[in-house]
């Protein structure tokens, strides 16, 4: 019994080091959520304001994810469902440009420490 407590302690240590590599949190994982000034919809309404759309248009849906580092800039902007036809490449140099003018509020974890955290959102083409 004891060598089974031994591995399932080490098993969970183990699982909870590995989850927060590089402290890069998931959104779901914070205590308090990075903020974009005046909430997440101010966020997409600059993006969509600083969209230079591709010549050929279409209904379309770029999901992106990035992080939102400890100095609440953003970095590692990739598109995870792609739209195509160039608006997953305009929907993350819009983002970037808005990155260079506004900083979000860092993430905080459960011990009140500011962290990353990786957040993803939608964007849709209409």
């Amino acid at each position: 019994m004891k060598v089974l407590i031994l591995l399932f302690c080490l098993f969970v240590g183990a699982n909870s080091f590995a989850q927060h590599t590089n402290n890069i949190y998931q959104e779901f994982e914070v205590a308090q959520n990075a903020e974009f000034p005046e909430g997440i919809e101010n966020f997409k309404k600059l993006i969509y304001q600083n969209i230079q759309y591709p010549a050929q248009k279409k209904k379309a849906v770029t999901v992106v994810s990035f992080l939102v580092n400890e100095q609440g800039k953003v970095e590692q902007v990739k598109a995870l469902k792609k739209a195509g036809d160039g608006y997953d490449e305009a929907t993350i140099k819009a983002i970037m440009a808005v990155n260079s003018k506004y900083t979000w509020k860092p993430a905080l974890n459960s011990n009140g420490q500011i962290v990353k955290v990786r957040k993803t959102i939608p964007i849709k083409f209409e």
